[in-house]
């Protein structure tokens, strides 16, 4: 401080001088008036009345009326005022202690460019964060480590500091001092203090001096340290304390006592076992419920007589097997709920079809629940023999849901509240019982025998398939195979001893019977003059539901005697002639190119169902099948190009779709890299440098697709499809077969062929005769007359 002499010019040869004097000082500085002579105070704004152009603030104002007065005023710097509340939290574990500490500042009439802080010895400075913060060092002041935190502009106002620290040790010492951070330059000083520590661990007060101990959910916590699932806390405490005039080192001191809880752990176990036909194999999984304390390993004892055994849960470190014993061990403790999963097979012995079963058992646990679970798939059956009274059956639905949804095959489930059980089931083979794989719903046969007893037969089946991957068919001796269509497809069937094989492939799991066209040809002799002729069928290796054959037979014959296993339905009515011109070939044509319209229109609907219920696979394959139909409409053909267009599009997206995908499950391989998604109109850019170019729209994706398809076709084996038109021409008959359950069985038709223009030996015998007699009978007339006879 310095007392200064306020002096002021005077003007000279004047009788007599008034005014007025002000003063005023610094931001930093405090005025007070020391001595005033000759002097009457005024207010300051009187003194800025006449001093218009003057807008600062003053101290003080005087008047004068001489110009001899004594004004001496006494200035000195502004001392900040501050005040501070700590909030320091301090949480032992079981290898560290760690403090988080919140300074919450007050600071009046002046402000700081820096704040200092007084830090345990014994504790590392992790982080120091708040606002407007230049830099912080750490220096030593004698024994005292001093924190200085430099910030960029003055401080005035509230303020909060935060601090974290921390320090380690090999394992919590048995009487733990507590640290404090104590600020430096308040003129007032609170704050609360409180212990945690994590779970496994007790703390109690040992000695305090200088605080209180309140509860703790009345003491405030500093900010990001409240508790979390993450960090939970086990025991606490909570002091406060007020100091009035705060030195140069904290005024209160505190110890806590430290001590180890043990961890209560129980465990519930779902096992789960799939009986097969020669192996029994389990899932079992085990949950602990940790309280107390956390644990690091967890011990399970397995049946020796089960194999392979995998254990698995997360962070497992290390497993160990010492005889029936299986220690697992963690990377870190855990506490809450642990699931540990282990899977086993167990070897079924062939001779018995008995199982004995024991379960795994978690050792070391205060208590152990669990259930068992029995799945059997068809065609096995399995049978409780005899189980503990420590078992108890259960409905599936009261298993517990944390084990995962219940597999449908769940036979038996049992439930036991400790451990020990054995349980023995049978495990037997059901009777297979037969499953019609395939029918042929209705057959439709049309053969057109010639005179020279050359036979064509067309067969039109309808096959619904349950499962068969061919149709074996048998020809009729001397037979041999023109053309097969399948579904409208053509094909080259393979054969198998002496066998066809028609596949009978299916693209959708429907119930739609499939299509099966096939021609053959073959000589059976046909009787000249008089004698039976006998029609034989294909046979097939499943059921017929209904046959119709239509026979055309050589015109000029008279056919009687029908026999055979198909049965004639027209006895009644005449037998029909049909003679095959230009106008039934051409009508057949129609009918072909009627039928050939209806198919290439089902194909498309088929197609634009499946493209709009998302099977692209088969709308491709119904779209396949109506091009190869060949020449189709103009209406048609602008709606199979229309429909083409749009399965297109849709394959071109599926291409982007799939190399987005490809590019987004591979990022993170490609590290800092970035990467191109496109969706046909724009990008999405991920990560750093590198670009990976994707398709640019969905034109390129479908040139893409077309090159990939010309591809597989070049190396797809073309079949060209031979349809023959049969010249049904000849006489018209029609037989049926309701049902033929037995396989391998050809339908058969027998009857008898007399030729009516070649005449029998009797009307021979009988016409010469009458020959002569007209013969005969005309001479007679001729010699009867009168100038025929002799004069």
């Amino acid at each position: 401080p310095a007392t200064i002499r306020l002096e002021i010019p005077h003007a000279l040869d004047i009788k007599r001088e008034t005014g007025a004097i002000a003063f005023r000082g610094g931001e930093e500085l405090s005025l007070t008036v020391q001595e005033s002579q000759e002097l009457q105070r005024i207010d300051t704004e009187e003194f800025k009345r006449n001093v218009p152009d003057f807008k600062e603030a003053l101290a003080s104002a005087f008047r004068f009326l001489k110009p001899d007065f004594q004004l001496r005023v006494r200035a000195e710097t502004i001392q900040p005022q501050v005040e501070a509340v700590v909030r320091q939290k301090v949480r032992l574990g079981a290898e560290s202690a760690q403090a988080a500490v919140q300074v919450d500042y007050t600071i009046k009439r002046a402000g700081l460019f820096g704040l200092r802080v007084v830090l345990p010895a014994d504790y590392r400075v992790e982080s120091v964060s708040g606002t407007n913060i230049s830099q912080w060092i750490e220096r030593r002041e004698g024994a005292s480590r001093i924190l200085e935190v430099a910030l960029k502009e003055r401080l005035s106002g509230t303020y909060q500091l935060s601090l974290a620290l921390a320090r380690n040790y090999k394992e919590p010492p048995r009487d733990m001092a507590i640290a404090a951070v104590h600020p430096l330059g308040a003129e007032k000083l609170s704050g609360f203090i409180t212990v945690v520590t994590e779970p496994g661990f007790a703390v109690k007060t040992g000695s305090l001096a200088g605080l209180t101990e309140i509860p703790y959910a009345s003491a405030g916590v500093p900010s990001g340290s409240e508790e979390s699932s993450t960090h939970p806390q086990a025991s606490a405490l909570a002091y406060k304390f007020i100091t009035a005039e705060p030195g140069a080192t904290p005024a209160w001191s505190l110890s806590v006592a430290v001590e180890s809880v043990e961890p209560w752990v129980r465990a519930e176990i779902m096992n789960i076992v799939t009986v097969a036909e020669t192996l029994v194999s389990g899932r079992t999984q085990v949950k602990y419920e940790i309280v107390n304390a956390p644990i690091k390993e967890f011990r399970l004892r397995i049946p020796s007589a089960f194999k392979n055994i995998e254990i698995t849960g997360a962070q497992v470190r290390r497993r160990d097997q010492t005889n029936d014993e299986w220690r697992v061990e963690l990377q870190s403790k855990v506490r809450g709920e642990y699931i540990l999963t282990a899977t086993w097979e167990f070897p079924k012995s062939a001779d018995t079809n008995l199982i004995a079963m024991e379960g795994v058992q978690a050792l070391g646990v205060e208590r152990e629940t669990g259930f068992v679970s029995l799945i059997a798939r068809p065609p096995l059956q399995v049978a409780e023999q005899s189980a503990t009274e420590l078992l108890s059956k259960v409905d599936v639905r009261e298993l517990p849901g944390w084990a995962g949804k219940v597999d449908a095959a769940t036979v038996l489930a049992y439930r036991y509240l400790r451990p020990g059980y054995q349980l023995n089931v049978q495990a037997k083979r059901f009777d297979e019982a037969e499953v019609l794989q395939a029918l042929i719903d209705s057959a439709r046969l049309t053969t057109v025998v010639a005179d020279d007893g050359q036979v064509m037969t067309e067969v039109s089946l309808s096959v619904r398939n349950n499962g068969r991957q061919h149709l074996e068919l048998n020809l009729p001796p001397g037979n041999t195979i023109w053309s097969a269509f399948v579904a409208g497809d053509p094909v080259r069937p393979s054969k198998r001893d002496g066998k066809f094989l028609l596949p009978l492939t299916r693209e959708v799991a429907s119930e739609a019977p499939i299509a099966i066209e096939l021609t053959f040809i073959g000589n059976n002799p046909f009787p000249k003059h008089s004698g039976e002729f006998n029609l034989v069928s294909p046979t097939f290796d499943v059921p017929m539901k209904n046959a119709h054959w239509d026979i055309f037979l050589p015109p000029d014959y008279e056919y009687s005697r029908f026999a055979g296993s198909m049965s004639r339905t027209s006895d009644a009515a005449m037998p029909m002639v049909q003679v095959y011109s230009l106008s039934e070939y051409n009508e057949q044509q129609r009918a072909a190119k009627d039928q050939q319209t209806l198919e290439v229109q089902s194909g498309l609907k088929a197609a634009r169902d499946s493209l709009s219920g998302g099977d692209l696979r088969v709308a491709v394959n119904s779209l396949n099948r109506a091009k190869a139909k060949g020449f189709v409409e103009d209406e048609k053909s602008r709606e199979l190009k229309q429909v083409e267009a749009d399965v297109r599009k849709a394959q071109s997206s599926n291409l982007i779709s799939a190399q987005n995908s490809y590019y987004y499950e591979n990022a993170g391989r490609l590290g800092d890299q970035t990467v191109q998604l496109w969706d046909g109109r724009g990008q999405q850019r991920i990560g750093g440098a590198f670009e990976s170019t994707a398709y640019l729209d969905g034109d390129v994706a479908g040139l893409q697709w077309d090159k990939l398809e010309k591809a597989q076709q070049v190396t797809v084996a073309k079949v060209s499809p031979l349809r023959v038109n049969l010249p049904t021409r000849g006489v018209h008959y029609t037989f049926s077969q309701v049902l033929q359950t037995e396989t391998g069985k050809p339908m058969t038709v027998r009857l008898l062929a007399e030729n009516t223009k070649d005449p029998s030996w009797f009307r021979r015998i009988g016409l010469t005769l009458l020959g002569f007699g007209v013969l005969w009978l005309a001479m007679a007339v001729i010699n009867s007359r009168p100038e025929n006879r002799p004069a």
